[in-house]
C-alpha cells in the first residue's frame, strides 16, 4: 500500500535540478503503536516540511496502515515481510526521491525546526552530513536526568567515529549521493546499523558539519538501558572488526587512522578475554590486529599530530589510555 507523496515526484526532481535541497523522513516501523502517530507527527510538523515522508511496515501484522492514514493521507506507506530495520531503511530511501534523508525511528520524535536547522548547515556544502545533539527521554523530552548531548564544534569524523556514535539516527541529515556512495545500511548488521554507516562514509571521504542544535528525542526504559549498552559493545566491535579488514586489503587509505584503530581493537580483545568470551571471538580479533601491525609498519600513511591537536580534550585523553594500553597478558593467554 502507497498513499500519495507530500509533492508530486516530478517536483521533487525539478527541485533537485535547480539545486534545492529536499528532505524525505524514512520510518521503519514494526510494532510501535503506541508511538508511531506522535512521531509521523513530528516529522509532519517541521518548519522545513519534508517532501516525502514514508514509513516502511516491516512485516508487524497490525493495524499501522489505518493509522498512517487517519494521520495525514499524504504520508506514503510501504509494506514488507519482516526483514529487520536496515533492510527497512535501505526499501524507505531508495523509494524515496529526495536530495537528503533523514531516518527517524518509530518510537522517536524530532522538534520542529530540526530539518530546517540541518538543512541550513548544509548550504555551503550540500554533499556534506549534518549531525544534531540528541537528548534520551522516557515519556515527555525533558524528563530523562540527562544532560543534552551536542556534537562538538570541533567534532573530527575520523577518528572520533571510531570511538563512539556522536548521535541518535534521527540526529543525522545524509544526502542521497553518500547512501548511493556507500549502498546504504549494511542488512546484516544486527545493532549500531546507524553508527556503521556513519563511520563508511567517513571513510569515503564525506564532510560532517556538526550543529549545535538539539533536536533528536531518543526514546528509552530503565529496562532497556542495560540491554542497550550490550547491543551497544556488540555493534562497536563489528564496526571495528569490519574496518580493519578493510584497512588490511586497503592499506594506503589515508582516512582510516591505523594506529587508533588498532588500539580501540586491543580494547576489544581486552574486554573478550576479561569477559570470558568464546576464545575464537579473541583469536579472530587478535588475528585482525596482527594484520594491522605489518600494515601499519608498510604504509607510508599516519594519523597526524595536527589532527589530533583538533580533537576535543576528553578524545584525546581516551586516546592517551589507549595508546599505552598493555595487552602482553592476553597475547600471551592466546599462544597457549
Amino acid at each position: 500500500m502507497v498513499s500519495p507523496p507530500l509533492k508530486h515526484e516530478s517536483t521533487v526532481n525539478e527541485m533537485n535540478k535547480n539545486n534545492d535541497l529536499s528532505v524525505a523522513v524514512v520510518i521503519p516501523y514494526f510494532r510501535k503503536m503506541p508511538f508511531v502517530y506522535a512521531a509521523v507527527k513530528s516529522a509532519l510538523n517541521q518548519s522545513t516540511t519534508p517532501v516525502e515522508i514514508i514509513v516502511v511496515d516491516d512485516g508487524s501484522e497490525d493495524n499501522v496502515a489505518e493509522v498512517i492514514s487517519s494521520i495525514d493521507s499524504r504520508v506514503q506507506l510501504i509494506t514488507q515481510t519482516n526483514a529487520g530495520p536496515s533492510v527497512a531503511r535501505n526499501r524507505g530511501w531508495q523509494a524515496s526521491h529526495a536530495s537528503h534523508i533523514l531516518f527517524l525511528d518509530a518510537d522517536d520524535l524530532l522538534l520542529p525546526r530540526s530539518i530546517e536547522t540541518l538543512l541550513a548547515a548544509t548550504q555551503s556544502d550540500n554533499d556534506a552530513v549534518a549531525v544534531m545533539g540528541f537528548e534520551r527521554f522516557y515519556e515527555t523530552p525533558g524528563d530523562f536526568n540527562e544532560s543534552r548531548r551536542v556534537p562538538p564544534v570541533n567534532f573530527v569524523p575520523m577518528p572520533s567515529l571510531l570511538m563512539e556514535n556522536v548521535t541518535a539516527i534521527h540526529g543525522v541529515l545524509i544526502p542521497r549521493v553518500a547512501l548511493t556512495d556507500t549502498s546504504g545500511f549494511d542488512e546484516n548488521m544486527k545493532h549500531c546499523e546507524d553508527w556503521d554507516l556513519w563511520v563508511r562514509v567517513a571513510v569515503k571521504g564525506y564532510k560532517f558539519i556538526p550543529v549545535d542544535y538539539t533536536g533528536a528525542y531518543y526514546r528509552t526504559t530503565s529496562q532497556s538501558l542495560s540491554s542497550d549498552h550490550q547491543n551497544m559493545i556488540k555493534g562497536h566491535t563489528r564496526i571495528l572488526e569490519k574496518l580493519a579488514r578493510q584497512a588490511t586489503v586497503e592499506p594506503n587509505s589515508d582516512r582510516i587512522p591505523m594506529r587508533i584503530l588498532a588500539n580501540e581493537l586491543r580494547v576489544r580483545l581486552h574486554k573478550s578475554w576479561r569477559n570470558a568470551r568464546p576464545r575464537t571471538e579473541w583469536l579472530d580479533i587478535h588475528d585482525l590486529l596482527a594484520q594491522m601491525e605489518v600494515v601499519e609498519r608498510d604504509s607510508p600513511n599516519s594519523f597526524s599530530s595536527k589532527a589530533f591537536n583538533l580533537l576535543p580534550f576528553r578524545i584525546k585523553e581516551r586516546l592517551r589510555y589507549l595508546i599505552f594500553c598493555r595487552h602482553d597478558e592476553i597475547c600471551d593467554e592466546l599462544a597457549r
